[in-house]
């Protein structure tokens, strides 16, 4: 569980640098890549697995809405991040 943890983190961070260089497109993968783990993360684990899903989820979209605040994301990127996060369940897991 804390490697699931440490490489949630690690992956979120790697989606920010790849932002920071001005690849969108790479960032918005790697975090949609984050967000499809956490669900695996999440899928019939104990409690304390759903609760680090929830943290990875959440950085994940964070990051991800703090880069299309900052204008980081072109259209196209917001797009294609609108409709994998439309297809989410809407409970998250």
């Amino acid at each position: 569980m804390m490697k699931a943890r440490a490489l949630a983190r690690l992956n979120t961070l790697h989606g920010l640098r790849q932002a920071a260089h001005g690849d969108s497109q790479a960032a918005m993968k790697s975090w949609m890549a984050g967000v499809k783990f956490s669900r695996d993360l999440a899928k019939g684990g104990t409690l304390i697995f759903a609760l680090v899903a929830r943290a990875a989820l959440l950085s994940d979209l964070n990051a991800l809405q703090k880069a299309a605040e900052r204008g980081l994301l072109d259209a196209h990127t917001r797009k294609q991040a609108a409709l994998e996060l439309n297809s989410l369940p809407e409970t998250g897991f």
